[in-house]
């Protein structure tokens, strides 16, 4: 099964007021930045912006002249495979060092731990859009799998932020695969073939296929595919003073001006109105490209505006751009299925 390995795709949270509900084990001032499925937990503090609708693990806080972006990915190697993980540690500097502009490793060592587990670290500096960027990789090896937790500063982060990067490292944590994140939830409404994907808390229902995995009760509503990775995520964004009076094209053209200056090789391939509609709202699908760590991506975000509720929602979907085709029917499906409540 494959797995992407990394993404570093910081989609602006303009159209995110979601964020993922607590449980009894989250630490306090903390919350977790988790896909379902994971070999892993990622808690990050409060006040950093989940990122997990670009397909990975991950989240940030950003500041004027400093940033901090922590994400957590695994691999699995193939049935077989003699990859150690010094192996697996030395292939992913090899690979960086090829992909990465200005690329210079300072440590690849062992004697590290993560969740618990023996570790390796792995340092590098690099550069991205004039910005240099200071990595740590942390990995073990646990139930088969590779697991990284990956924290990348700019400016003077780990002053400013130290004691929050000691949090997300402390509060790792490794778990079994059990497949207890994937809950099949239907209703009376439920399409045939379909499950639920929201939580009982919004006011709307997003149904995925059953064949993608999903937790209604994460609080986040989200799907993936379990062989592509593919992801889908459904987002609402109350208008601030910078959008509010737009119209959705207006809207759509906002959040193509942010992705400008966020979103690394970021490039619009396509741009279409009225081509299909979410719970009887027109709407505008955005499809563009993007690259981290020299791997290609392809998202489409369906928009659209709901005026009794007074925010704009947005279905992103992501895949590795060779994948994306894959699941296509599948996303018009989730669209023409969405409904309020």
């Amino acid at each position: 099964m494959k797995k992407i390995l990394s993404l570093i795709l910081v989609l602006i949270m303009i159209c995110s007021a979601l964020v993922s509900c607590g449980d009894s084990e989250t630490p306090e001032g903390m919350k977790s930045a988790t896909l379902p499925g994971e070999p892993f937990v990622l808690y990050v503090p409060e006040n950093f912006v989940l990122n997990t609708e670009s397909g990975i693990s991950s989240a940030y806080l950003n500041a004027v002249d400093s940033s901090v972006t922590v994400t957590a990915r695994y691999y699995t190697p193939s049935e077989g495979s003699s990859l150690t993980l010094e192996s697996f540690m030395n292939t992913c500097a090899d690979s960086y060092a090829m992909r990465l502009e200005s690329f210079r490793k300072t440590s690849n060592v062992a004697g590290e731990t993560l969740g618990g587990e023996d570790a390796r670290r792995l340092e590098y500096i690099f550069t991205k859009d004039g910005k240099t960027y200071t990595a740590i990789q942390r990995t073990a090896e646990f139930g088969g799998d590779f697991v990284s937790l990956n924290i990348y500063t700019t400016g003077d982060a780990y002053e400013l932020y130290g004691e929050y990067i000691t949090a997300v490292l402390e509060n790792f944590k490794l778990v079994e695969k059990d497949g207890s994140t994937d809950l099949l939830v239907t209703d009376k409404k439920t399409p045939e073939g379909m499950r639920i994907a929201s939580s009982d808390i919004v006011e709307y229902r997003l149904y995925v296929p059953k064949n993608w995995v999903c937790n209604p009760n994460s609080g986040v509503s989200e799907a993936y595919h379990p062989e592509t990775k593919a992801n889908v995520t459904l987002t609402s964004f109350s208008p601030n003073d910078e959008v509010k009076g737009k119209t959705l094209a207006e809207y759509c053209d906002y959040c193509v001006s942010q992705y400008e200056k966020t979103v690394n090789g970021f490039e619009v391939v396509e741009k279409v109105s009225g081509d299909i509609k979410a719970a009887q709202k027109d709407t505008i699908s955005l499809t563009f490209t993007s690259e981290y760590d020299g791997v290609l991506y392809k998202t489409r975000q369906v928009m659209f505006y709901a005026g009794e509720y007074n925010l704009y929602y947005t279905i992103t979907y992501t895949a590795l751009v060779e994948d994306f085709d894959t699941h296509l029917d599948d996303l018009r499906t989730m669209i023409s299925a969405f409904c309020f409540r």
